[in-house]
């Protein structure tokens, strides 16, 4: 599910690629929800992960069912293998924040959400919109000043 203001999945270097205003929920076939969206805390943005029930009461979030979507049919259904994050320096002296996420499924597909927009057709830095990247190759090549790490990151225990 993709909360309101997705663009459809443009073709972008490697595969197709999204660009999402707030950000994306996984739902899971429990009824389980997993929120990873751009968050702001002073001048530090970063993606905060969290559940929908956690979201500020009033915010505007529409969903879109993405199961008719071709990106994310082969996803669906799939159990989830491995997760990785990235984290970014927003600001020098500042803590370490998150600013992507990968969810790995069985079957070989994996999918990252992180911070950014598409700018002249690539995935570009923006803190206050968010990126879902289809192709690991396209995670891999994505990276910002602020990270040692591309948006592929590296593995959560």
């Amino acid at each position: 599910m993709i909360p309101a203001g997705a663009s459809p999945a443009a073709e972008v270097g490697d595969g197709p690629v999204q660009e999402v205003a707030h950000g994306v929920v996984f739902a899971f076939e429990d009824g389980n929800e997993l929120l990873a969206r751009w968050q702001m805390d002073g001048e530090d943005e970063f993606l905060q992960l969290g559940s929908v029930a956690e979201q500020e009461e009033g915010a505007l979030v529409e969903t879109v069912d993405v199961r008719a979507q071709p990106e994310w049919q082969p996803l669906l259904g799939r159990k989830i293998i491995r997760v990785g994050t990235a984290w970014h320096v927003p600001w020098e002296g500042r803590p370490p924040a998150r600013w992507s996420l990968r969810v790995e499924f069985e079957g070989g597909r994996s999918v990252v959400v992180a911070l950014g927009e598409i700018r002249d057709g690539i995935a570009a830095y923006l803190p206050t919109s968010v990126v879902v990247l289809f192709e690991p190759d396209q995670a891999h090549a994505y990276v910002v000043p602020s990270s040692e790490t591309s948006a592929w990151g590296g593995d959560c225990p």
